[in-house]
Order: structure tokens, then C-alpha cells, then sequence
């Protein structure tokens, strides 16, 4: 059996309201000469069902089950059993626009890159529409592994068109950059973690200004959205591993590791903000004034995005001015 070109590999839990679509996005691709490695991590909403469906209908679909291990114990899995050139990844309740592989495999192979990272739409609506994706004008931009990993580090505050987010997705990765990679596990934010070692071994990168991946934010069930304090430590731990892994492997300013801390603990605020509405705890409330007394010890300058100084200022007044500014905000997002 030939060795496809790319192995896109496909964590699945109880993700049955959405799985059908992804399949359809998966052979509406451009690009055929991949595989899919479907990984159902023991799901119970009938989703493996679909999945083997799925497999029978198009031999490029390889599944396997397993009992619950959780997401990253799931990738890793399934990177073993990859046999492609290069690797990409997918969440299973997202949607990938038609020219989602081909347009990296060729950016890949025409510069002979380690690393192609393209843009995402974030989609509030539960149902997606991919056929207006075609024709976005493309600009490329060729950066080094270190380039790479300051751009992860701004993600959030980057003004090139050109940024680079912290999630696996989005992107094609030359199969060499994960043999011997540590898979570190926690329950959320494992893909960051991984990303990071991965980053470190990349010479040669691309960012596209192309959006090619559609980010379902509207699922409520998914594990991003349950937030728990624990969800809480799993996203500063991920900070501290990819900054660490970052140092040890790059000479970048300084000014970068600033601002993905800022990126890091707004990031923070923003899942407790949303929790506060359900959950007002003491724990909650411990928890903000932790984050906050990091937040006030962090270096600050004038120059910083306006987009800093707007919520280090709100997250500054204190929990409730913070919960009442956040939950307005998102009220007047609805109302457009």
C-alpha cells in the first residue's frame, strides 16, 4: 500500500452531533492523498458507530477504539499508527474548508518547510457553511522556528494578519518533527504542551493569511467550555512548559514572554468570568484574586496594544466590576 502524502489525525469523544459533517468536510478535500487516523476514545454517544461507517464508505478513514484515555494519550496513539509524510490534526466537532490540505502541502513542499500554519474562523453558529471559503487571496509569510515561537508566544495581540494560535489544529507539521517528541498529559491544554515541543525542532515555517480550519466555539459540551478550577492549572502549567521549552531552545526578547503571560492569565479570566455566571464559589472568587495578584505583578509600559491595557485595567477593579463588564460584553456581541 502506497504512503500517503498526509496523515490527519482525529481524536473522537462523544462528538455524534457533529461527526457526519466533519466526515463530509474530510472528502470534500481537495487534496486526496491522505489518511485519516479516527482515534474513538471510548465514546458512548454513538459516535464509534459513525466513525466505522465512516471507514467503510472511504478505505482513507482508519479507526481505532480504545477505553477512555483521555485526548493527548488519544493523539499519541494515533501519530503511532500515522504513516504520512507530513501530519495534520483535526478536531472532530470543527470543519475544514476544502483546500484545507492541499493549500499547506503545497506551500510545504514548493519551500521545503517543517511547519505550515494557516488562520482559523471561530463559529458561533452550530451549523457551518464552508462553500464561500474559496478564493481568499494568499499571503505568505516564511519565518524561522524562533520567528515561529514568538508569534505562538503574541498569538492573542499580533497585528501582522499573519498569527499563530497554540492549538495543534491549523496547521501541517513534517512527520520528523514528532519522532521522540514528549506527549505530555493533562486534562486540558495538552495540546499546547505538545505544540511547544514540536515548535522547538522546526527550521524552516510558513504562516498563511488563508483561513482554512472553522473553530466550532459554540459546542457546550466540549471539554473547553467546562471549566473547572482544575481547567484553571492546566492553563498556567501549559504556559510554564512552553515558555520553558521556548528558552531552551530559542534566543527570543523578552518582550514576547511578557506577552503571553498577559495572553496566558486573560485567558484565565476569561474562563472564570464565564463560569461566574453559573457557579458564583468562593473558590471562583479565590481563584480571580490569585490570577489578579499575577496579573499586578507583571512588567507594564505604555506601549503595550490597547488591547492590554483595556483588560488590565478592568481585571484590575476587582471581581465584580470584571464579571459585570465581561457578561455586558457578551450581551452586546449577541445583540450583533
Amino acid at each position: 500500500m502506497a504512503v500517503p502524502k498526509i496523515s490527519i489525525i482525529v481524536p473522537v469523544y462523544n462528538v455524534y452531533e457533529y461527526i457526519d459533517d466533519f466526515f463530509a468536510c474530510l472528502r470534500a478535500q481537495t487534496f486526496v492523498d491522505y489518511e485519516a487516523i479516527v482515534w474513538d476514545d471510548g465514546s458512548s454517544d454513538g459516535s464509534a458507530e459513525l466513525c466505522d461507517i465512516a471507514a467503510i464508505q472511504d478505505t482513507r478513514i482508519r479507526v481505532f477504539h480504545s477505553e477512555n484515555q483521555g485526548v493527548a494519550l488519544a493523539r499519541r496513539s494515533a501519530v503511532a499508527k500515522s504513516k504520512g509524510k507530513y501530519i495534520a490534526f483535526a478536531d472532530p466537532d470543527d470543519v475544514l474548508a476544502p483546500g484545507y490540505l492541499k493549500e499547506m502541502f503545497d506551500l510545504a513542499e514548493e519551500e521545503n518547510l517543517d511547519l505550515v500554519a494557516s488562520q482559523c474562523f471561530e463559529e458561533a453558529n452550530p451549523r457551518v457553511d464552508v462553500s464561500s471559503d474559496g478564493g481568499q487571496a494568499k499571503s505568505v509569510l516564511l519565518i524561522s522556528g524562533a520567528e515561529c515561537a514568538a508569534k505562538i508566544l503574541d498569538r492573542d495581540f499580533d497585528s501582522s494578519g499573519c498569527p499563530i494560535r497554540a492549538e495543534l489544529w491549523g496547521k501541517l507539521y513534517r512527520r520528523s518533527l514528532f519522532e521522540g517528541v514528549a506527549f505530555p498529559v493533562q486534562r486540558t491544554c495538552s495540546d499546547v504542551m505538545l505544540l511547544a515541543g514540536v515548535i522547538c525542532r522546526v527550521k524552516q515555517a510558513a504562516v498563511m493569511t488563508n483561513k482554512l480550519y472553522h473553530y466550532r466555539i459554540s459546542r457546550k459540551d466540549s471539554l473547553q467550555t467546562k471549566v473547572a478550577l482544575g481547567k484553571l492549572t492546566d492553563i498556567w502549567n501549559s504556559h510554564e512548559y512552553m515558555t520553558r521549552k521556548f528558552r531552551q531552545s530559542f534566543i527570543i526578547k523578552q518582550y514576547y514572554y511578557i506577552i503571553d503571560e498577559y495572553c496566558t492569565l486573560f485567558h484565565i479570566f476569561t474562563n472564570i468570568m464565564q463560569w461566574s455566571n453559573l457557579s458564583d464559589s468562593n473558590e471562583l472568587r479565590e481563584a480571580f484574586f490569585k490570577y489578579q495578584k499575577r496579573l499586578k505583578s507583571l512588567p507594564y509600559s505604555k506601549q503595550f496594544p490597547m488591547s492590554i491595557r483595556m483588560k488590565r485595567l478592568i481585571y484590575f477593579s476587582g471581581y465584580a466590576v470584571s464579571k459585570s463588564v465581561f457578561h455586558m460584553y457578551l450581551r452586546t456581541r449577541k445583540g450583533n
